[in-house]
C-alpha cells in the first residue's frame, strides 16, 4: 500500500463489497492511523469479535434512520479533527457474493466533512467464508485500495452522483 494511505487523515475508507464475515476482521488491518469504523448493533453483540471492535472505538449504529443520522453527524467532528473512518457502503453482508444496494450514509458523511473517499475492495473473502458458513476455506484474500475521490466543494445534492460513481468503480473492478 502506498505511503499516502499510511498517513491519511480526514479520509473515509469505503468498502465497496461486503461479502463475508471476514471483511470485519480484514478492514481494520488497513495501515491507517487514528481510525474508527462503523458497525451495526447486531454485529457488535457477536461474542469476541463484535465486542473487540466495540472496545476498539468502532462506532455502533442501529439501522434506524434517526439514530443513524445522529451517529453519522458525530463522525463529522472526528473526521474534521484528522480522524479516518472505515465503513461498508452496503451496510450488510452479501448472501450470494453479489453487491447489495448501496447506502448513502458513507457518501453523506464524506461530503459533510469534506473528506476524501478511498474506495477499497476485499477480494477472496466470500470464497474463504461464504454467508452462513461456519468454517473457513483456504484461499487468498487481497485488499485493493483504489484512487482517492475528493469531496471538496461537493454538497448534499451531490450524494446520488457520488454513490453512482462508487457503484461504477465497483463494476469496473469486476464486482456485480
Amino acid at each position: 500500500m502506498e505511503e499516502k494511505t499510511k498517513t491519511a487523515s480526514n479520509t473515509v475508507f469505503v468498502l465497496l463489497n461486503q461479502s463475508s464475515f471476514l471483511d470485519s476482521m480484514i478492514a481494520p488491518l488497513l495501515p491507517v492511523h487514528k481510525t474508527r469504523g462503523i458497525i451495526n448493533v447486531e454485529f457488535a453483540i457477536y461474542p469476541v469479535l463484535g465486542w473487540f471492535l466495540a472496545i476498539c472505538n468502532f462506532v455502533i449504529i442501529r439501522q434506524w434512520s434517526t439514530q443513524a443520522k445522529r451517529i453519522l453527524n458525530r463522525t463529522d467532528k472526528f473526521l474534521k479533527s484528522g480522524g479516518n473512518m472505515i465503513i461498508s457502503i452496503e451496510g450488510k453482508r452479501s448472501k450470494d457474493g453479489k453487491l447489495n444496494e448501496y447506502k448513502k450514509g458513507p457518501v453523506v458523511m464524506a461530503i459533510n466533512s469534506q473528506s476524501d473517499i478511498v474506495p477499497f475492495i476485499i477480494e477472496g473473502a466470500y470464497e474463504s467464508l461464504p454467508y452462513k458458513s461456519l468454517y473457513t476455506q483456504p484461499g487468498n484474500i487481497k485488499i485493493k485500495l483504489l484512487n482517492p475521490i475528493s469531496t471538496i466543494g461537493m454538497t448534499y445534492n451531490n450524494r446520488n452522483e457520488l454513490n453512482n460513481l462508487l457503484k461504477s468503480i465497483a463494476h469496473e473492478n469486476g464486482l456485480k
